[in-house]
């Protein structure tokens, strides 16, 4: 039976990791290690932790490892990355759990040579999070084109990654970055021959206040246009012949507009500085949904009228919530 390795970093989860920890130990599939990290948080997370070990059948799985000082999300990751023994490598965060007590199992039941195999994913309310289709993607092309069809979710957790083919091609987090999952799965799915992805959810991702998803600044904006740049390049070298690729660029760069002026409320210069589009890339223009091509016509206006139609569609939203 081959071997999962669950890393899960550590840091000021304390009310979460109890749900956490239990739900990862309690999985049926028998050949699994946890690896849980300590990235040197100030509550109590790492004595809850110690006590759910101690007191479970299968605390003998769980491997405790502890950074020096807080290093972040990627670092933690890539410290559970270096120290992994299984087949395949999990990504749990500690403020999430397993959908249930056979998520992992039936998860390995379909890996078969697939470099990647993902997923379903609820919210904590129920609700669903994103609505997989049961894709099975064989080859680079097939690869590509349903991760820039958005089929392929961003996050790092939920996806049981083969072992060999992570370690063999370097794929660990940059650290420093906000948002490295971003980063982090474009990597993933640029090297991947094949994914599987099973629409039934195997992940429940809650959603809480003051994280980084619900607290947006223009440093996300600064460190996702880092991700922005590499993706546009790549596109540039060696996807652009997809409208796929065209359409996902044209979508992320926008979103990043919209949100850099109606949540962070910056200026025309911070807005000329960090939102670009790459107008050299190979477009097939008529090939693009109509949605997109309005994308396209937007960013070959000039910047300074881009920022000001954001600033009065951002004016008149907010007029007609009032």
């Amino acid at each position: 039976m081959k071997k999962v390795s669950i890393i899960i970093p550590v840091y000021n989860v304390e009310p979460y990791v109890e749900r956490c920890l239990l739900s990862a130990l309690n999985q049926t599939h028998s050949n699994m290690e946890i690896i849980l990290v300590d990235d040197c948080g100030q509550d109590n997370s790492m004595e809850v932790a110690n006590r759910i070990v101690k007191g479970h059948k299968n605390g003998n799985k769980v491997r405790m490892l502890k950074h020096r000082q807080n290093r972040g999300l990627s670092a933690a990751r890539n410290t559970g990355i270096d120290a992994v023994t299984g087949d395949y490598v999990y990504f749990l965060d500690s403020d999430d759990e397993l959908f249930n007590n056979t998520a992992i199992a039936r998860l390995m039941e379909i890996v078969d040579n697939y470099d990647v195999v993902i997923g379903g994913v609820v919210t904590g309310d129920g609700n669903d999070y994103d609505k997989n289709k049961d894709l099975t993607l064989k080859g680079k092309n097939a690869v590509m084109d349903s991760y820039f069809k958005r089929e392929i979710h961003t996050m790092a957790w939920n996806k049981l990654v083969n072992s060999e083919f992570l370690l063999n091609n370097m794929l660990y987090f940059k650290e420093d970055l906000i948002h490295e999952d971003e980063l982090w799965t474009f990597q993933l799915v640029t090297r991947a021959n094949n994914i599987r992805i099973v629409n039934w959810p195997s992940y429940i991702y809650h959603i809480r206040a003051n994280t980084l998803s619900t607290n947006f600044t223009l440093k996300n904006i600064e460190h996702l246009l880092y991700t922005y740049t590499f993706m546009q390049k790549q596109v540039k070298d060696n996807y652009s012949n997809s409208p796929f690729a065209v359409s996902y660029l044209l979508r992320f760069i926008f979103r990043r507009a919209v949100s850099a002026v109606r949540v962070c409320r910056c200026s025309c210069s911070d807005y000329k500085r960090l939102i670009k589009f790459d107008h050299s890339i190979n477009c097939h223009f008529s090939k693009l949904e109509n949605k997109h091509k309005m994308k396209y016509l937007f960013f070959l206006l000039p910047v300074k009228l881009q920022y000001s139609l954001l600033k009065i569609g951002n004016f008149f939203r907010r007029s007609s919530r009032d």
